[in-house]
């Protein structure tokens, strides 16, 4: 399993022995997207995310509002899907930080809860959509670098080990940089490289546009 936790979550499944028609891929909810916003605005700005994890950490989760981000309709949509600023945006944040406020709830306890709405969000996405044995679960995206989460999301999979996909010799940093170089390769190689079960398309094509004269800037 490759999961992705920038803004948005998203995994890749891809089953041992399988052919590309069995790769699933969705997002998952939101990643770091409401963690981020959240302590932007419970710090007045000073801070701009939940720098490795410390504040989740030193909060609890509450249960009630938990449970009702949980019941969000994206999350039980089928997939294949994809979701990002205009569900999980600003005003999204805003509204939960007002129910947490409501709540009484302090910001160390609001990001430990948004924090475990990411970690849920991904299992049970693992847990309602995905079919046969998961054996490992590779993480990238500014989550992986976020401690707490890495932790939270293992104790909610266990057995299945999480791990960075830096043990796949991909640093998190590059990954998008190696993926844009292989999807210009299969283009070079007229190799259709879309996953039509991923993405809802009618059917595998060649992906992208080749410039014959790229333009040289002086």
């Amino acid at each position: 399993m490759l999961q992705n936790i920038g803004g948005i979550a998203n995994l890749t499944h891809i089953p041992a022995d399988g052919s590309p028609d069995d790769v699933v891929a969705f997002d998952t909810g939101p990643g770091n997207m409401i963690i981020d916003a959240v302590v932007k605005l419970g710090t007045g700005g000073r801070l701009g995310f939940d720098v490795d994890g410390t504040l989740a950490s030193e909060g609890e989760v509450s249960e009630k509002l938990l449970e009702r981000l949980l019941s969000h309709p994206y999350y039980v949509r089928e997939p294949p899907k994809t979701t990002g600023r205009e569900a999980f945006g600003e005003q999204y944040a805003k509204s939960v930080k007002s129910e947490g406020e409501a709540l009484r709830l302090g910001l160390e306890d609001l990001v430990a809860t948004v924090s475990a709405l990411t970690v849920e969000t991904i299992a049970r996405a693992y847990e309602g959509f995905l079919e046969g044995p998961i054996d490992g679960v590779y993480v990238s995206g500014g989550g992986a670098m976020n401690p707490h989460l890495m932790e939270s999301l293992q104790a909610r999979l266990e057995p299945v080990p999480v791990m960075s996909s830096e043990g796949l010799g991909v640093p998190s940093e590059a990954k998008e940089a190696l993926l844009m170089a292989l999807l210009a390769n299969e283009h070079v190689m007229g190799t259709p490289s879309n996953l039509p079960r991923a993405t809802g398309a009618g059917r595998a094509v060649v992906l992208g546009g080749l410039d014959p004269a790229p333009r040289i800037q002086r």
